[in-house]
C-alpha cells in the first residue's frame, strides 16, 4: 500500500476564490503536496463581474511553490482526472451536489471549506453530508447551520449526527495572511505616509436588492429607478429627503476625515458600480489588486477604522481587531425594510455578527451623522477593539495564523470514507 500524499485539487469557480484558498494552497505547497487549481472556463467573461473570470494567467503567486493550473468546461472533466490520479482530494466552496449527480470515483475525497454563512444557505444538508469533511471556522457555525436546515425541513437525528461528524473546526484560513504582512511595506505600496491614520470605506453594492429602501440608499445611482420605487413606496420619501443615502453618508465621512487629518481609502469592486463622488472624492480608491494576499486584508492591516454596509469583510476586520461601523437604515424594524439573507445573523440586537460590543456597531444614517459631527477620530477608533477576541471566539475560531496548518492536519487524519489506496485503485482501473 502506497503512503504517497493525494493530489490536492482546488476548484476555482471565480478568480477571487484564491482569497479563500490562498493560504491553504501555500501551506500545502510548503508540505510537499502536489497542488492543482482547476479554473472553471465556462464562467461569463462579460458584465459587471467580468473581473472575476478565473483566467489561469491571472492566478496569484505563492511563496512556497507553483501549483499547476488547468481549465475545465464541465465538472465531468474533473471527475475523469480524479479517476486517472487514483488518489486525490478536491477542495470546494460547495457541497458535491452543487456540481450535479455523480458518484465519487475511488480514491477521491471531497472537502468543503466554509467561507461564510453562504455555504449553508446555498447547499442542502444532504449535499454537505456527502462531503468527506466540512472545514468550519468555529463551533458556532455547526449549530447555526443546523438551525438553518431545521427552518426548512425536519432534520433526522442520523443526519444531524452525520453532519456534526463531518465538521472540523479549523479557524479562519484567510486570516493567516495577516501574519506575513508588514504594515510599513503595505503603507509604501498604497502610498500611505507612516504617520497617517486610515479610515477604510467599503461602498454600498448597487446591485444588491434588499427592498425599496435599497434603491433610495443607492442615490444618485439609477435616479429614474429610484424615483419609480419612491412613487410606489411613498413611505420612503422622508428618508430620501433627509439624505439617508450613500451620497450624504460619503460626504459626511469625507468631511470628518478632512477635519481629523485622516486618510480616507476606499476599497471597492467593479460590481459595486460606484459613482464619481466616491471614485474622485476619496483620498485613495482601489479595486482588487490581488486575490492572494487579498487586497482587502492588506488594507485592513493598515487601517484604524472601517465603515461599511453589512459587508462580510466584518470577518477580516474581526480577525485583525480593527473597529467597524456598519451602516443600515434600521435592521431591527419592519421586515420589509430588509436585511437580505443576513436576518438570521441579526437575531440578537445586543450581540450579533455585525454588532459586537467593543468591536463593531450597527448605526442608522442619522446615528452616524451625529457621531461624525460630535466625536473625534481617536474617540471612535480608540486604540483597538477590546471586544474582537470574544467576537473571534464565536465566529472565527482561532486567528493565530495557523488555520491552514490545522486544516491540513485535520485532512491527514480524516478516515478515507471514499478514498482507497493507490494499489486498490490500480486494481479497478480499466
Amino acid at each position: 500500500m502506497s503512503d504517497r500524499k493525494p493530489t490536492l485539487i482546488f476548484l476555482i469557480g471565480r478568480l477571487n476564490f484564491y482569497r479563500l484558498f490562498g493560504t491553504i494552497i501555500d501551506e500545502a505547497l510548503r508540505r510537499g503536496y502536489s497542488v492543482e487549481c482547476w479554473h472553471e472556463a465556462s464562467q461569463p467573461r462579460v458584465g459587471s463581474r467580468d473581473y472575476l473570470y478565473p483566467d489561469p494567467e491571472k492566478a496569484p503567486a505563492f511563496r512556497h511553490g507553483v501549483p499547476s493550473h488547468r481549465k475545465h468546461l464541465s465538472f465531468p472533466e474533473v471527475l475523469a482526472h480524479c479517476r486517472e490520479l487514483g488518489v486525490s482530494t478536491v477542495f470546494s466552496l460547495a457541497g458535491p451536489d452543487h456540481y450535479g449527480d455523480f458518484a465519487m470515483p475511488p480514491g477521491m475525497r471531497w472537502i468543503c471549506l466554509q467561507h461564510g454563512m453562504d455555504v449553508f444557505i446555498s447547499n442542502p444538508l444532504n449535499s454537505m453530508i456527502r462531503a468527506d469533511a466540512i472545514m468550519v471556522m468555529s463551533p458556532f457555525w455547526i449549530d447555526y447551520a443546523l438551525q438553518l436546515y431545521r427552518a426548512k425541513n425536519p432534520v433526522e437525528e442520523a443526519s444531524e449526527a452525520a453532519f456534526r461528524a463531518k465538521c472540523h473546526v479549523v479557524g479562519f484560513p484567510e486570516a493567516d495572511s495577516f501574519k506575513s504582512l508588514e504594515a510599513s511595506a503595505l503603507r509604501a505600496k498604497f502610498g500611505v505616509p507612516p504617520e497617517k491614520k486610515v479610515l477604510l470605506y467599503l461602498p454600498w453594492d448597487k446591485n444588491v436588492d434588499f427592498g425599496p429602501w435599497a434603491e433610495v440608499f443607492s442615490f444618485p445611482f439609477r435616479p429614474h429607478r429610484i424615483l419609480s420605487r419612491l412613487l410606489r413606496n411613498p413611505s420612503f420619501l422622508p428618508y430620501f429627503f433627509r439624505g439617508w443615502h450613500e451620497y450624504s453618508i460619503f460626504k459626511a465621512i469625507k468631511a470628518f476625515c478632512d477635519r481629523e487629518g485622516v486618510l480616507l481609502i476606499v476599497k471597492s469592486r467593479k460590481k459595486a458600480m460606484d459613482g464619481g463622488f466616491i471614485r474622485n472624492g476619496a483620498h485613495s480608491y482601489f479595486l482588487d489588486l490581488s486575490d492572494y494576499p487579498p487586497t482587502i486584508v492588506e488594507l485592513i492591516r493598515i487601517s484604524s477604522l472601517c465603515v461599511h454596509y453589512h459587508s462580510f469583510a466584518t470577518q477580516e476586520l474581526g480577525a485583525a481587531g480593527v473597529p467597524a461601523l456598519c451602516v443600515h437604515l434600521d435592521p431591527f424594524h419592519a421586515k420589509e425594510r430588509g436585511f437580505g439573507p443576513f436576518t438570521s445573523l441579526m437575531a440578537d440586537k445586543a450581540r450579533n455578527f455585525f454588532h459586537w460590543e467593543g468591536f463593531s456597531k450597527v448605526l442608522t444614517p442619522p446615528e452616524l451623522f451625529k457621531l461624525l459631527k460630535r466625536a473625534s477620530f481617536p474617540e471612535i477608533a480608540g486604540t483597538g477593539s477590546p471586544g474582537a477576541e470574544s467576537y473571534q471566539d464565536r465566529y472565527l475560531g482561532l486567528t493565530d495564523g495557523l488555520s491552514s496548518s490545522r486544516l491540513l492536519d485535520a485532512l491527514e487524519k480524516i478516515p478515507n470514507a471514499t478514498a482507497v489506496s493507490a494499489a486498490a485503485v490500480d486494481d479497478v482501473r480499466p
